[in-house]
C-alpha cells in the first residue's frame, strides 16, 4: 500500500475524530469513509494473500483501531440515520471489513467470523449474517459493552461487539483507560460469565468447538486487560472479587484454548493455532493468571503451568531474533513486578514440574523444548531476585531447591550450558547462609544418592575432556567450578562430600601445561581456580591434589600477566582471604606492581567508564586497594622498595587528591569511587607516608576490616563471569 493512501487515510481519520461532535460540509463525510473504507479493502486483500503490511500501513490500521476513531464513527452513523443512507451504510461496511481484517491479523488463521474453508454458498450467508449483526449494533459506542451482558441479543451480535471492544482496547494503542470506562466494561464482562454459566449466551456451551476458542481467547484477552487497567488504576474502587464459579469458568476458557493435554504441566506447546498464540503472546496475560490463579487448589490451576511453560518456551524462541535481555525486559519484567509473590508461586509450581521430568530423563539432560522452558523460567526467578531485594521467603526456597536438583541432571550442550550460567547467577544473588539451608536439605532427602552421583559424573566427564583443548570442555569444567565454588562458600561442610577437589586438582595442571595458556579460555577458567582455591585451601588433604609449586604457578602466571580488573579483583580476593599472601619476595613484588598498576589505570580513568567497565572498575577497586595494604602489612620491606619509585609517588598523588577533594565538582563515578576507596585508600596513604611502618603492631591493629562477596556476572558479550566484590566494614 503506498505512501499517499496510508497519508490520506490518516488525515480522514484525524478529521472525522476532531470534527465528530460538529456538523461536516455534506460532502466531506462520504469522502472521508470511502478513503477508509478503500484502504481497509486494500488491507484485506494484502492479509489474505499472505502479504506483509508495512510498518506505516500498520500504525494508520492501529489509529484506527482506537476507541477515539470508534466512536467518531458510531457517532457519524448515529447522526446520519435517515438523512445520509450512503453514510450509514458506508460506517458499516468499515465496521465490516475492520473486523474481518482483525481476525486474520490477530487469529493468523482464516477467522471465526469468516471461514474460508466453507464453500461460497455458506460462506455467503456469513457475510450476509454479519452485515445484519453490525446492523443491529447501537447507535452508541458507550452502549456496546451492554450487548455482552443481555442474553435477549443473538450471539453473532455480542461477538461483534467483543470483537471490537478487543479491536478498541486490546489492539489499538490505547494504553491509559479510563477508570469510568473500564468498570463500565469489566461490569458487563463479570455479568457475561454468569450468563453463560446459565444459558446459552455469548460463551455458549454449545457453540461450534473452533469458533469457541476463537471467543474464548479474544473473551480472556480483554477481560484480562480491563481487569489490569481497573486494579491498576490510582485511588480508583478495585474490582470485584472473583466468584469461585467464575474462576473456574474463565479456567475452562483457557482449557479451551490450549486443549486437552496428557502431557506434565511443564511441557510446552510447541506450535501454536490462532487463538493460542494470541492468548500467550498477548500483552502480560500470562502474569495476569499468576496473579488472578495464586492458589494452587483452584480447580484445573494446572492450565496455568501449561500456559506459563508455553508461554516461556515461545519468548526463548523469540531470543533468535533479540538479546536475551531485551527479551526479559519486554515480556517478563514487568508481568514479574506486578504481583512478585503471584510469579514466585507460579515458578515454584513450574520448577518442580521440571524437577519430575528431569529425573526421567536422560543423563545429558532434558529436551530441547524443556531446556527453553527451564532457562527462561531461571531468567525469571534471576530478575525477581534482581528487582525485588534479598526478600527470600519459603516459595523463593522450594525455587533454590528445584533448580539446585535440576541442575545436576543437566548435561554439557550448548543449551545445558546457557541454563547453567543463569542458574550461576541465581545462587549468587541468594544468601550463602540461606543456600547452604538449601545443600542441606537436599543431601538430607532421599534425592542425596541421585544427586552426588551426577555431580560426580560430571566432574568425571570434565576431567576426561579438559586435555582435548577444546573450549566447549573448558567451558564445561569452568561452570562445574563455579557451582561447586559457591557450594563450597556456602559451608565448608560440603567440601568433601564429593570428588570436587580432583576435578580442582585437573584444572590447575592443565593450566600450567604453556599450550594451554593461549586459548582463549584460559584467563575466564584460571579466575575460578582461584576462587576455588581460596575457599578450599585450608582444607585437610588439599594439597595432595594442589601442590605447592602449583600455587606459586598460578600466582604468577597472574602477577606478571596483563592488566584485567576483573582477574585483579579475583586475585586480590585470592590473597586477601590467606593469612601469608606469599613468603616469596619476588611474587610480593611482582604482585604489587600488577595491583599497583591496575589500581593506577583506575584511577587515571585512561579508558571509557561506561556501562560494564565503569561497574568492573567499582567493584575492584576496593579490592585491588584493600590487596595492596595487606601486601604492605605482610611484608614490611615492601615499602622500602616501591616508594621511591615514580609508579608509587604517581599512585600516592592520584589516591590523595581523589580522597581530599570532596566538594570539588566532578564525574559521577569519581564521585562513588571515592566513597569505594574512602577507608582502603586511608589506609594505603598512611601506610605509605613517610614514617609510617608496615610491620609495626599499630598498624597491624589498624588494619581495616573488610567482609568478601562473589558476583556473578554477565559481560555485554554475553559471557557470565565471577567477580569479588571486598567491601569496607565499619
Amino acid at each position: 500500500m503506498n505512501h499517499d493512501i496510508n497519508q490520506r487515510t490518516a488525515e480522514a481519520i484525524r478529521e472525522l475524530e476532531q470534527k465528530s461532535g460538529q456538523m461536516l460540509e455534506r460532502d466531506e463525510v462520504p469522502l472521508h469513509l470511502s478513503v477508509i473504507l478503500g484502504f481497509l479493502d486494500g488491507i484485506e486483500r494484502a492479509v489474505s494473500s499472505r502479504e506483509l503490511l508495512s510498518k506505516q500501513t500498520m500504525a494508520v490500521f492501529l489509529l484506527l483501531a482506537r476507541p477515539g476513531s470508534l466512536w467518531s464513527l458510531f457517532k457519524q452513523r448515529q447522526a446520519s440515520r435517515g438523512k445520509q443512507f450512503v453514510v450509514v451504510q458506508t460506517v458499516e461496511g468499515i465496521l465490516f471489513r475492520l473486523l474481518t481484517v482483525n481476525n486474520i491479523l490477530t487469529m493468523q488463521c482464516s477467522g471465526e467470523l469468516l471461514d474460508e474453508k466453507l464453500p461460497s454458498t455458506l460462506r455467503a450467508q456469513q457475510y450476509t449474517a454479519l452485515r445484519n449483526a453490525i446492523r443491529q449494533l447501537p447507535d452508541s459506542w458507550n452502549s456496546l459493552p451492554s450487548i455482552l451482558s443481555k442474553t435477549a441479543h443473538f450471539p453473532i451480535i455480542q461477538r461483534c461487539a467483543l470483537h471490537l471492544l478487543f479491536i478498541a482496547y486490546c489492539l489499538g494503542e490505547e494504553d491509559d483507560i479510563p477508570t469510568d470506562t473500564g468498570n463500565k466494561i469489566l461490569e458487563h464482562l463479570y455479568r457475561c460469565i454468569e450468563n453463560s454459566q446459565q444459558g446459552p449466551c455469548l460463551l455458549a456451551r454449545d457453540s461450534n468447538m473452533a469458533h469457541k476458542s476463537v471467543i474464548a481467547s479474544v473473551f480472556l484477552c480483554l477481560f484480562s486487560k480491563i481487569h489490569r487497567a481497573c486494579s491498576g488504576a490510582s485511588g480508583a474502587v478495585p474490582p470485584p472479587s472473583f466468584r469461585p464459579r467464575s474462576l473456574s469458568f474463565l479456567l475452562e476458557l483457557v482449557g479451551i484454548v490450549i486443549g486437552s493435554r496428557k502431557e506434565a504441566h511443564c511441557m510446552p506447546l510447541l506450535t501454536l493455532n490462532g487463538p493460542q498464540r494470541l492468548l500467550v503472546l498477548f500483552d502480560d496475560f500470562v502474569p495476569w493468571c499468576w496473579t488472578v490463579w495464586n492458589d494452587a487448589r483452584a480447580a484445573n490451576s494446572e492450565q496455568v503451568i501449561a500456559l506459563t511453560a508455553t508461554w516461556f518456551f515461545h519468548l526463548s524462541k523469540s531470543r533468535e531474533h533479540m538479546a536475551q535481555e531485551q527479551a526479559l525486559e519486554s515480556h517478563i519484567r514487568t508481568g514479574l513486578l506486578a504481583n512478585v509473590a503471584a510469579s514466585k508461586l507460579m515458578l515454584s509450581h513450574l520448577f518442580s514440574s521440571l524437577v519430575q521430568e528431569f529425573v526421567v530423563t536422560p543423563e545429558d539432560g532434558g529436551p530441547s523444548h524443556l531446556l527453553e522452558v527451564l532457562l527462561m523460567g531461571t531468567c525469571s526467578l534471576r530478575a525477581i531476585l534482581q528487582l525485588s531485594g534479598s526478600d527470600q521467603d519459603s516459595i523463593m526456597l522450594q525455587c533454590i531447591d528445584s533448580i539446585l536438583y535440576v541442575y545436576s541432571h543437566l548435561g554439557h550442550g550448548y543449551q545445558e550450558l546457557e541454563a547453567k550460567e543463569v542458574i550461576m547467577e541465581v545462587l549468587t544473588l541468594t544468601d550463602p547462609t540461606i543456600l547452604a539451608t538449601c545443600f542441606l536439605r537436599l543431601l538430607t532427602s532421599p534425592r542425596r544418592g541421585s544427586y552426588l552421583d551426577n555431580l560426580d559424573r560430571a566432574i568425571i566427564h570434565c576431567r576426561s575432556s579438559l586435555g582435548s583443548m577444546e573450549t566447549g570442555g573448558w567451558r564445561a569444567a569452568k561452570l562445574t567450578l563455579d557451582f561447586m565454588a559457591i557450594m563450597w562458600h556456602s559451608s565448608g561442610k560440603f567440601i568433601l562430600l564429593f570428588s570436587g577437589l580432583s576435578l580442582l586438582g585437573t584444572v590447575v595442571q592443565v593450566l600450567g601445561e604453556e599450550n594451554h595458556k593461549t586459548l582463549p579460555g584460559y584467563c575466564e577458567l584460571r579466575n575460578t581456580v582461584l576462587i576455588a582455591i581460596s575457599i578450599v585451601r585450608d582444607e585437610d588433604g588439599f594439597l595432595a591434589f594442589v601442590t605447592k609449586p602449583q600455587l606459586y604457578e598460578l600466582s604468577s602466571s597472574v602477577a606478571s600477566g596483563g592488566i584485567c580488573l576483573t582477574t585483579a579483583s579475583i586475585y586480590a580476593h585470592y590473597l586477601l582471604t590467606k593469612k601469608v599472601p606469599t613468603k616469596s619476595r619476588l611474587l610480593v613484588t611482582l604482585a604489587w606492581n600488577y595491583f599497583q598498576t591496575s589500581l593506577s589505570v583506575i584511577l587515571a580513568g585512561t579508558f571509557t567508564y561506561t556501562g560494564e567497565a565503569e561497574t568492573i572498575a567499582l567493584l575492584a577497586s576496593s579490592s585491588i586497594c584493600f590487596a595492596l595494604v595487606k601486601l604492605l602489612h605482610s611484608s614490611p620491606e615492601l615499602k622500602d622498595y616501591v616508594f621511591p619509585t615514580p609508579w608509587t609517588v604517581s599512585l600516592y598523588g592520584s589516591l590523595s587528591k581523589l580522597l581530599e577533594y570532596e566538594k570539588r565538582t566532578t564525574t559521577d563515578f569519581l564521585m562513588r569511587l571515592r566513597e569505594r576507596l574512602r577507608h582502603p585508600g586511608e589506609a594505603l596513604l598512611k601506610a605509605l607516608s613517610p614514617g609510617s611502618s608496615g610491620g609495626s603492631s599499630t598498624f597491624r591493629d589498624e588494619f581495616p576490616s573488610f567482609s568478601t562477596r562473589l558476583l556473578f556476572f554477565r559481560t555485554e558479550s554475553g559471557k557470565g563471569r565471577f567477580i569479588a566484590s571486598v567491601d569496607s566494614v565499619q
